[in-house]
């Protein structure tokens, strides 16, 4: 069974392969589907995030698509960046978000 990782991240595709390597399981990335631009995340919640990019890609593929969403959730800045931590600089870079 053919499952699709609303992701570009090979790290999570070999740790869903190993984890259910004893299942008829071949997990694939957006990287092996050019067609597909990346998803969106413009949702309020990670949840949200997830079911956005979830959908988006299942509307190209109408395959089973697994999505997931992240963030970093910091005390002492009250929540922030949360939901928006890919994205809380105006560059959306590891090291500017980081810098930030």
């Amino acid at each position: 069974m053919q499952i699709i990782l609303a992701s570009n991240n090979k790290g999570k595709q070999k740790e869903l392969q190993q984890i259910l390597q004893e299942n008829p399981f071949t997990f694939h990335t957006l990287s092996e589907y050019a067609q597909i631009p990346d998803p969106p995340e413009t949702q309020k919640t990670f949840r949200g995030n997830a079911l956005q990019k979830a959908r988006f890609v299942y509307g190209f593929t109408g395959g089973i698509v697994i999505a997931d969403d992240s963030g970093l959730c910091v005390d002492a800045l009250n929540g922030a960046p949360g939901v928006h931590s890919k994205r809380y600089t105006p560059e959306a870079t590891a090291e500017s978000n980081n810098k930030k």
